[in-house]
């Protein structure tokens, strides 16, 4: 069926690839789901978890550059090709998810890169479970270092059109990046839209959004320290979405000093697409044993 599916994505989205795809059936709120995930590499397992109303292919462009590891992108529910989520679901099912996924595919030890959303999940599955060792925390919220802009009430804007116009959605879609006409934003802006259109899947966004911006409300600099100990926070200078405080470095040092914050300059909220090769490299670096 994946096969099937990606085959029409394919024609219907040509700057995308869903051929790739496997799945995996997890037990998800009291109901059988179906999880979507790719692999790319080899080595050591990396577990990759994707941002709000975003897909596994957000990672594509940093899994090119990490061929030495054996990275593992899944569609977390309502995203992509995976299950669409019942109306209960909130943050906690998403973790469960993530922990139900890692079984199914037999991750006894890995490293883990979260993005936006999908940073903040990272940081709760690290708390609960320990085959999680070194975690990236790309473009999540971090408390006294970033502020939520306006720009993410309009992207997540309950417009009925939003998802239906893909010349509206490409335009809020692209407020995320810093180069608007960097390599891999056109596929990325495609591989949303591919499920986004669907008003089932945007509804489970929309609700995802409000408990998002609950715990980012509720997210206290004593949590964010404790959890994010040894973990690598890297972030956009320029993120329209969360915008980074006055002299963040220097704010972060004090704040969280057992964390490491490293900004990535001319890059928006996704600089593991503007800026693959750059964050690859500061990845790979923090992954290695010497690190």
């Amino acid at each position: 069926f994946l096969l099937l599916a990606g085959s029409i994505l394919y024609a219907l989205f040509p700057g995308i690839s869903f051929s790739d795809s496997r799945a995996v059936k997890i037990n998800s709120h009291e109901n059988e789901a179906n999880i979507s995930y790719q692999e790319q590499g080899n080595g050591k397992k990396v577990l990759c978890i994707h941002g709000l109303a975003s897909c596994k292919k957000s990672f594509d462009s940093i899994s090119n550059f990490l061929p030495d590891y054996n990275t593992i992108a899944f569609d977390q529910l309502g995203c992509g090709q995976s299950s669409i989520p019942p109306v209960s679901y909130n943050l906690e099912d998403s973790v469960n998810d993530a922990i139900n996924f890692m079984d199914m595919v037999n991750i006894q030890e890995c490293n883990a890169i979260g993005h936006s959303l999908g940073a903040y999940l990272l940081l709760q599955l690290k708390k609960r479970d320990s085959r999680i060792k070194k975690a990236v925390y790309i473009s999540g919220h971090i408390p006294g270092i970033t502020e939520k802009s306006g720009k993410m009430n309009l992207f997540l804007s309950d417009l009925s059109f939003y998802f239906m116009n893909k010349p509206f959605f490409t335009k809020i879609t692209k407020c995320m990046y810093y180069n608007k006409k960097a390599e891999g934003i056109e596929e990325q802006i495609n591989a949303r839209y591919a499920f986004l259109r669907e008003k089932s899947r945007w509804d489970a966004m929309q609700k995802m959004f409000h408990e998002a911006e609950t715990a980012f409300k509720q997210y206290s600099t004593e949590e964010f320290r404790k959890e994010s100990e040894g973990v690598l926070c890297i972030h956009g200078r320029g993120d329209n979405l969360f915008h980074l405080v006055k002299n963040p470095e220097e704010r972060f040092a004090g704040l969280y000093p057992k964390s490491k914050l490293v900004l990535i300059e001319k890059a928006g909220h996704e600089p593991q697409v503007e800026k693959a090769k750059e964050v690859s490299e500061i990845i790979r670096h923090f992954f290695s044993p010497r690190a």
